[in-house]
Formats: C-alpha cells, structure tokens, sequence
C-alpha cells in the first residue's frame, strides 16, 4: 500500500514537473518553415494523447486507489496539459485556415 502511494506520487510529481518546465507556446513558437512543409508535416495522430487527457478514468482511479485528494491534483495536471494541447491545435488550424484561404486567392475562387 505505501510503495503503490510512493508510486503514484513520484508520478504525479513528474508529470507536474513537466508540466513546469514545458516550453510555453509563446515562448517557443514551432516552425515550419514553408506552407508546404507544415503541411507535408502534419498529422492528426498529433493530437491524439488529448483524449486521454480529456478522459476522467485516470482520476477516478487514482481518487479510488488512494485519495480525493490526490485525485483532484491529477486532473489539474491533466487539465493543465490538456490546454497546451489546445493551443497547438488552435495554432495549426489558424495556420492551416491561412494556407487555404490564401490559395483561394482575393475573390474565394
């Protein structure tokens, strides 16, 4: 019992630590260079680990394991994560959005 709650709280603590030390989105801002490489370079299975991170078994499992407590610090880290996530997802699309509007030229075409 106290070496799984050793466990789950070394791993919380990392997962936070992470969370920590993450490059904000805007300090580093990703390139791609040209229109055409950032779309050759994305991919939807980016964004997969958001549905995990969406998904609240994670937290009741833990809640149930070992405490409420705990439980509630887990879904803030998930929830923190799960923002960074968003705000890749809402850059490409803009970037995405950008790219298509500018092939449609002025007059929507």
């Amino acid at each position: 019992m106290t070496l799984s709650l050793l466990v789950v709280l070394l791993m919380v603590t990392a997962v936070f630590v992470l969370a920590l030390f993450y490059p904000k989105a805007d300090a580093t801002r990703r390139t791609y260079g040209s229109d055409a490489s950032f779309v050759e370079s994305f991919s939807l299975a980016t964004y997969k680990p958001m549905l995990r991170l969406a998904s609240q078994m994670d937290r009741r499992f833990v809640a149930a394991a070992h405490s409420e407590s705990l439980g509630a610090c887990y879904r803030k880290i998930q929830r923190s994560l799960l923002r960074e996530y968003l705000r890749d997802a809402s850059r490409d699309f803009n970037r995405l959005y950008a790219i298509a509007t500018a092939k449609l030229g002025p007059r929507g075409e």
